[in-house]
């Protein structure tokens, strides 16, 4: 003798069907959503990263332009401040990276910092960039 279910079981199972196919599709979507968040912060980081690169080199830079660090010194404390705060030394031959600090150095003053009017546009230009 077969198994059989009792009809209301029969029913409450059909009508569960859309339930299920419904959930099944709300859990993909959650999944495409985690991958869209991790994508979206993967490029935000990888920003960051860039950002603070560029910031570091074109303080280095602007020190060295006047007269406060020789070139020796910027080119061995660069790679070991981005080291010490686990950003690995490649990041300083990206093209955008080497753009976007050649666009922040002029707007560094004589105390290689940016005022406030400035740190707007340089913003800007370096977000434009990156």
């Amino acid at each position: 003798m077969g198994r059989w279910f009792h009809p209301i079981a029969q029913v409450s199972l059909v009508s569960m069907l859309p339930l299920l196919v419904s959930a099944m599709a709300k859990a993909d979507d959650a999944s495409n959503n985690d991958r869209v968040q991790r994508k979206v912060a993967v490029i935000e980081l990888s920003r960051s990263i860039r950002s603070y690169t560029v910031s570091t080199m074109a303080t280095a830079d602007c020190l060295v332009q006047q007269g406060l660090l020789s070139r020796n010194e910027a080119n061995q404390a660069v790679p070991i401040q981005l080291r010490e705060v686990g950003i690995s030394q490649h990041v300083m031959t990206n093209p955008q990276v080497l753009k976007a600090r050649d666009l922040l150095l002029p707007l560094m003053n004589e105390t290689c910092s940016i005022g406030a009017v400035d740190g707007t546009t340089a913003t800007a230009l370096v977000d434009q960039e990156l």
